[in-house]
């Protein structure tokens, strides 16, 4: 035993113990040993802490998600409620937009021809198993329109009324086989009759014919009324050549006409019910479209045979 007290390893414990207590001592003076103590404490509880402040933090954002949830669908519901109204607001200007135009078009048509009685109206429906070549409008006798008035649009011409009565009218438009125009070639001068024919109007053209054999009509050519026979005023746009083609007897040329006006979307048109040169609707020679094409026919020098 003396020898362990003796030994190197105990002087160097003793002096380490020594040295520890010294600092203990120390430590205990100054007030420093509860900072120690606390030190530990905190040192274990920090974790819990850590873990309470996750779950306090989290229980208030949930708090907060749902007042924000709360507010989000009440400012939601706003927004809808405003682009409701925006949208009433929308259609309402569209209506005006689309009335301001129908009578700016109005406007440049009826100052365009002073000698020209126009009574506009609007497509009221349409025939299902012809709805290229016929349509009603909502006007009639009461509004000074009879049979045989021309039917317009600002593009040109659209057909032809064909049955009126006391509150709408039934047009055929230009691209009805019963509808024949006496017209001209505006670039060339060379005249002839339009008439529709049902393969092409299912694809929204119409025919011109007997158009001279060494005609220089070309593509693009804009067609016109001649005015003769007094059914259509003079000068009104009836179609485009699409196309050229020599007629079967090899003595005179047809033209594809596309009309100046889609016929499937016309909405507004534009009847003349009385211009200079119009012929008296209770003659026998304006009775129907196909007197019409008969007498324009005579008058271009055509035969009336294309119009049957």
């Amino acid at each position: 035993m003396r020898e362990f007290f003796k030994s190197l390893k105990f002087k160097i414990f003793a002096a380490v113990a020594c040295l520890l207590i010294g600092l203990m001592l120390r430590t205990a003076a100054t007030g420093g040993l509860p900072t120690i103590t606390q030190n530990i404490i905190s040192t274990i509880i920090s974790p819990f802490q850590t873990a309470s402040s996750y779950i306090s933090s989290g229980f208030s954002g949930f708090i907060n998600d749902l007042l924000n949830i709360h507010s989000l669908k009440s400012e939601n519901a706003k927004l809808k409620k405003e682009i409701s109204e925006l949208q009433s607001k929308m259609v309402d200007y569209n209506k005006l937009k689309s009335e301001n135009e129908r009578l700016t078009t109005m406007i440049n048509i009826t100052t365009e021809k002073d000698d020209r009685v126009y009574t506009p109206a609007m497509v009221i429906s349409r025939d299902p198993g012809q709805w290229f070549s016929s349509f009603t409008i909502n006007k009639g006798t009461l509004a000074g329109i009879e049979k045989d008035d021309p039917v317009i649009t600002s593009e040109g011409l659209v057909g032809i009324v064909v049955s009126p009565s006391l509150t709408s009218s039934v047009v055929s438009t230009i691209l009805d086989p019963s509808v024949h125009v006496g017209s001209i070639i505006s670039q060339t001068g060379d005249t002839g009759i339009t008439h529709g024919k049902r393969d092409l109007a299912a694809k929204g053209e119409f025919q011109l014919n007997y158009l001279p054999k060494n005609s220089s009509a070309a593509v693009g050519d804009i067609v016109i009324t001649t005015g003769i026979g007094g059914i259509f005023p003079k000068d009104l746009k009836v179609g485009i050549i699409q196309k050229l083609e020599q007629d079967e007897s090899g003595n005179s040329l047809n033209a594809i006409l596309k009309p100046m006006t889609d016929m499937t979307s016309v909405k507004n048109v534009f009847v003349i019910t009385d211009f200079s040169g119009k012929a008296d609707s209770s003659s026998g020679s304006s009775s129907s479209t196909s007197s019409n094409s008969s007498s324009a026919a005579k008058s271009t020098g055509t035969s009336s045979k294309g119009g049957k």
